[in-house]
């Protein structure tokens, strides 16, 4: 049990670095957008700023997963009958979360193909 707790802990330190590491992909997605908006000269072009907006909430999807994943092995652990009950509702907030990242990964497709581009913070 101890060993698994571990192994859980890991992985989710590692989810939250990755998830830092998106947020900061997306200031920066959000500065290049500032700059072609006051007319300045962008460092990321159109090709890649699509790319990397649709890798980081590709990147987010995965973190969402991997956190449901998490929730969903703590929550089949508890046999406590309190601690299940707030292990079930981190459950159903990473389902939502992963719902969530669904739409949020579809949407930034489709911004990409119609060239519609509106950036959107990751969120877990």
């Amino acid at each position: 049990m101890k060993n698994k707790e571990i192994k859980l802990l890991n992985l989710q330190m590692i989810g939250n670095i990755v998830f830092i590491g998106t947020l900061i992909v997306s200031l920066i997605l959000l500065y290049n957008k500032k700059l072609s908006l006051l007319k300045a000269k962008t460092f990321l072009n159109s090709k890649e700023k699509d790319l990397i907006y649709v890798s980081n909430q590709f990147i987010v999807f995965i973190l969402a997963l991997i956190f449901l994943y998490i929730n969903y092995e703590k929550y089949k652990d508890y046999n406590n009958s309190k601690e299940k009950d707030l292990e079930s509702l981190n459950l159903i907030a990473s389902l939502l979360i992963f719902i969530a990242t669904i739409i949020t990964l579809y949407t930034a497709s489709k911004e990409v193909e119609e060239g519609d581009f509106i950036l959107q913070t990751p969120f877990i």
